[in-house]
Formats: C-alpha cells, sequence, structure tokens
C-alpha cells in the first residue's frame, strides 16, 4: 500500500526496530497470532465446528497471574472446576403454609394462585375429573396456551392424580378445564 500523505503509524518491535502498521484491503489492521495456526483466526457466529479441524483462537482466562486456556467437554460445554466448600447449599424450609383451599376451574381461564414474592413452594392437584391445562401467569390460560397439564384423578379427591409442586415460581397460575366441574387443591409455603 503506497503512502498517501500524513504521517504513517508505526511500532516498536520486539527488537526495538520500528514498524509500520498494515492494514488488508478492507483497511482492518493485520495483526499476527502466534500459537493460533497461521496468523490467528475468525469465523462467523454459530459457523459450523469440526472438531480436530476448524482452527481457532484458543479462549483464556487469567488465574493469579497465570493465564489458562479455556476448555470444554465433548459435548462443548465449558468445563468448570469448583473448590470443595466454595458452595453452600442452603434446603429452602418453612413452617408456614397457606390454609388448604380448592379452586373450580372452568372452560375460561381461572386464578388459582396469586403471585408471591415471599413463597418458597407452591402446591397444585388436580382433584377433579378433567384435565387442567395450567399456565404460569395471572391469566390467560387455554387448551393450547399452557406449561404444563395436571392430568385428571379417578374420581373427585381421590388423589389419583400427580401432586405438582414448584420451589421456584413466585408468579401466578391460573388455568382452564377440559370441559365444565375441574378443581385444584391449591398448597402455598411462605
Amino acid at each position: 500500500m503506497a503512502f498517501k500523505g500524513g504521517s504513517p503509524i508505526s511500532a516498536l518491535d520486539p527488537t526495538s526496530d520500528w514498524g509500520n502498521l498494515n492494514l488488508d484491503g478492507s483497511g482492518n489492521l493485520l495483526v499476527s497470532v502466534t500459537g493460533a495456526g497461521s496468523g490467528g483466526t475468525s469465523a462467523v457466529d454459530e459457523s459450523t465446528f469440526s472438531a480436530g479441524v476448524t482452527a481457532g483462537t484458543p479462549a483464556m482466562a487469567e488465574n493469579g497471574g497465570e493465564n489458562l486456556v479455556l476448555a470444554c467437554d465433548a459435548s462443548r460445554n465449558l468445563k468448570v472446576n469448583i473448590a470443595a466448600g466454595a458452595i453452600t447449599v442452603s434446603p429452602v424450609v418453612s413452617s408456614t403454609v397457606s390454609s388448604p383451599s380448592i379452586v373450580t376451574v372452568g372452560t375460561s381461564s381461572a386464578l388459582l394462585l396469586a403471585a408471591n414474592a415471599n413463597r418458597k413452594r407452591a402446591g397444585l392437584q388436580n382433584v377433579g375429573t378433567t384435565r387442567l391445562y395450567v399456565l404460569r401467569a395471572a391469566s390467560g390460560a387455554t387448551l393450547s396456551n399452557y406449561h404444563f397439564i395436571l392430568p385428571a384423578g379417578g374420581n373427585t379427591a381421590d388423589g389419583s392424580s400427580p401432586f405438582y409442586q414448584d420451589p421456584m415460581w413466585q408468579g401466578a397460575y391460573c388455568a382452564v378445564s377440559s370441559s365444565s366441574g375441574g378443581s385444584c387443591s391449591i398448597e402455598e409455603l411462605t
């Protein structure tokens, strides 16, 4: 590339000699990367990767002044080593439970349980003989818009339907029944 005026940009190399910085045809700075093939690599995001074939520049992290290469397992999951005792897991406990309630659920969306930021666990059980389509929201459950289905019991309130427990969701639940006459037992621990 010919110099067209102005001051050229240069930098000192490891031998203390001045060298010009070079650009490619698109005006991008050419950078020499060592240890990762010839001149480094780049790839389009989500491009195909073939293990043992595709060249790439390793990702690295610093650990107490030492540079380490990040590694993945055969499924391309990042390998993480957690030191013993570094994480403490405490069970969520509660000694406060709501009074038992049965909510009637028809063919229109019905609120089962309102949102509660203090909730530690919600419990739902279909105690009717129709399927309940449950949505994690205050309204809007339909037979095609739901997060999970509580199957019907054999007889009303016979306990044969599974008991659904959710220790994470603090938002509202609503449901719609596959036909009229549905009912759901609700429990909330705070």
